[in-house]
C-alpha cells in the first residue's frame, strides 16, 4: 500500500489528486475508489493509503482509505 496526502479534491466533480509520499508523484483519485462507505469525498491535507494503478494517461489511486 502506498501512502500520501490529499492535494486537491472536488466534491462537485468527485475527483482529485493525491501527492504520494516519498516521490511526490501525483495520483488521480475518484470518489468511487474511496473504500469507506461513509466517506463520500476527501479533504485537502488528509493522509490516505491506497493502491496505485498505472493508467494510460496518469497514475490512479484505488482502494483509498483515510488514515
Amino acid at each position: 500500500m502506498a501512502t500520501g496526502t490529499v492535494f486537491y479534491f472536488s466534491k462537485d466533480k468527485g475527483m482529485g489528486v493525491i501527492k504520494q509520499d516519498g516521490d511526490d508523484a501525483q495520483v488521480r483519485v475518484l470518489a468511487a475508489d474511496i473504500e469507506e462507505p461513509e466517506t463520500k469525498h476527501l479533504i485537502t491535507g488528509q493522509k490516505v493509503e491506497f493502491e496505485v494503478s498505472a493508467g494510460a494517461e496518469a497514475l490512479r489511486a484505488l482502494n483509498v482509505r483515510v488514515v
